[in-house]
């Protein structure tokens, strides 16, 4: 039995959605403050949030089906050598 267990690989096209979520949420925090709940500031930052969650579970579901594939195939290799 093969163990494949990913690792976390960068993602050159991706900025870091970790350290970008807190700076949106804190924009939110102001843009509320400042024009309340319906601004349209308010609406854009959270578009920009939920963009941000978007494309950390596209990276996921990428780095998932990745190494499924690599996986698959080395289970393909180890079941043919035996």
């Amino acid at each position: 039995m093969t163990l494949c267990v990913p690792p976390l690989l960068p993602n050159p096209q991706r900025g870091d959605t970790a350290a970008a979520l807190p700076l949106y949420e804190r924009a939110l925090a102001i843009w509320e403050a400042a024009g309340g709940p319906h601004s349209p500031d308010v609406a854009h930052t959270l578009t920009d949030i939920a963009v941000i969650h978007l494309e950390a579970v596209r990276a996921a579901l990428w780095h998932a089906a990745l190494w499924h594939g690599a996986c698959a195939a080395l289970s393909d290799n180890h079941s043919r050598k035996s």
